[in-house]
């Protein structure tokens, strides 16, 4: 196995082509003019580029109306890199997920000369920022050491310490950990670019295993995205894996502080569902249902490749087909009326009378055994199997509506609104809608 150090330690080569100087000064002075399709693309790239294989146009999409193309939105972020509005369009990767040590830094350094120090210092891959500070402890900076580095944090720190002539050297431990969401609002006033940030608890995160093809795609991804059409198709070619076009998957894992953003989903959702869906309030219930869906079928202890073509489909384990069986339902009690008499059970049964019976009467055994395992995985596994027996009654006994026999038609009818009624609550209880249409 390639050892961890792979991942910050590239050779003399890969750390010069790596090193982007930060240039302060822009050739047209500091104020650079943006235009109100400039201030929404700048929304939508702080928190809404996918990991998708066409990203960009995914970000066009979600501009809504046709707005802007994915073309155009690549030529704007282009302009905005160049203009430096954009610093880098790149993948951050946690360091306590990968079993490093990193730390906060001050370091007492040549007031005269602190850049002798700093170039030093930034030699290290480690070094993520370098700042110069109007104190006797003048440079701080943040370093990551690898979890099998020889030296370790203290040694690294003794050898920089040394080498750059510093006089003192303090680490700076976190003593809490706060989340701080950066995004700035483009498209408001002055007064909401000055609003408070939103803060999150952190996710409590733990060194997780990882191989060595987990270390060759990390170090494919570092560095700045090309701005083109499929920005992660050079890391894939190096690795050799193949990008399915049209394939649109997100790893998700709480444990292992893989994070998106539920309000990203959401809008991804929507805006694939909107071509077909009655109407925009429509298509907002369903995707909602389809998330949270797929959110809660995996057992807790999982890592989640969320899947858009998966969690969308109308057919198979989906809260879209879910919310469709319970629209269904309701769509045949609409047209068969209620005649209010009481409700035998044939003397025969159609076998798929049966087992959608079996189904309605094993509901509440299923609430049961999801609360006791808080699991609502085993929830979502009936709410399939209720689906899919109502399916297959509806698909293999004649339609109740041309059913010329009062009483089958009376028992089909009861046993629809039962069906109806405990897809309904089983719905609810995993957060989700129940349309009467969709």
């Amino acid at each position: 196995m390639a050892s961890r150090e792979d991942l910050i330690s590239p050779d003399a080569a890969q750390r010069e082509n790596a090193a982007t100087p930060k240039i302060r000064s822009r050739k047209d002075g500091a104020a650079v003019p943006l235009d109100d399709v400039d201030r929404k693309v700048l929304n939508l790239m702080q928190g809404k580029f996918p990991i998708a294989t066409r990203p960009y146009r995914h970000v066009a999409e979600l501009g809504g109306g046709g707005e802007f193309s994915e073309t155009e939105v690549m030529a704007r972020v282009q302009r905005l890199l160049e203009k430096r509005i954009i610093r880098q369009v790149t993948p951050i990767f946690d360091t306590r997920a990968l079993g490093y040590s990193s730390m906060l830094v001050a370091a007492k350094v040549d007031p005269e000369h602190p850049h002798r120090a700093a170039h030093i210092i930034n030699e290290h891959p480690g070094v993520s920022h370098n700042y110069l500070r109007n104190h006797d402890f003048n440079l701080w900076f943040t370093i990551a050491t690898e979890p099998d580095s020889k030296l370790g944090l203290q040694g690294t720190l003794d050898v920089l310490a040394r080498e750059s002539g510093a006089e003192s050297v303090r680490q700076l431990p976190t003593l809490k950990l706060f989340k701080i969401r950066m995004d700035l609002e483009m498209e408001g006033d002055t007064k909401s670019l000055s609003s408070q940030a939103a803060v999150t608890e952190p996710v409590e995160l733990d060194p997780q295993p990882y191989d060595e093809k987990d270390i060759a795609v990390i170090r494919a991804l570092q560095g700045d995205m090309p701005v083109v059409e499929e920005p992660y198709a050079a890391a894939a070619a190096e690795l050799g894996i193949e990008i399915e076009e049209g394939r649109d998957s997100i790893a998700l894992s709480g444990r292992r502080g893989i994070e998106v953003r539920a309000d990203d989903l959401l809008d991804r959702a929507i805006a694939r569902l909107s071509a077909n869906a009655r109407d925009a309030a429509t298509a907002t219930v369903v995707a909602a249902g389809a998330v949270r869906y797929y959110l809660l079928k995996f057992s807790l202890n999982q890592i989640i490749a969320f899947d858009f073509d998966d969690a969308l489909r109308v057919t198979g384990d989906t809260g879209v087909y879910l919310q469709y069986a319970h629209a269904r339902a309701a769509g045949i009690l609409r047209k068969v009326a209620d005649d209010a008499l009481p409700v035998d059970v044939p003397s025969a049964l159609h076998p798929a009378e049966r087992e959608l019976l079996h189904s309605v009467e094993a509901y509440a055994r299923a609430l049961t055994e999801t609360a006791h395992a808080l699991s609502p995985s085993l929830l979502t596994t009936y709410a399939f199997g209720l689906a899919a027996a109502f399916s297959d009654f509806y698909e293999h006994t004649p339609a109740i509506v041309r059913e010329e026999d009062p009483v089958i038609r009376r028992f089909r009818r009861g046993l629809v609104a039962a069906t109806r009624a405990t897809l309904a609550d089983a719905l609810h209880t995993l957060g989700m809608a129940a349309p009467d249409q969709v």
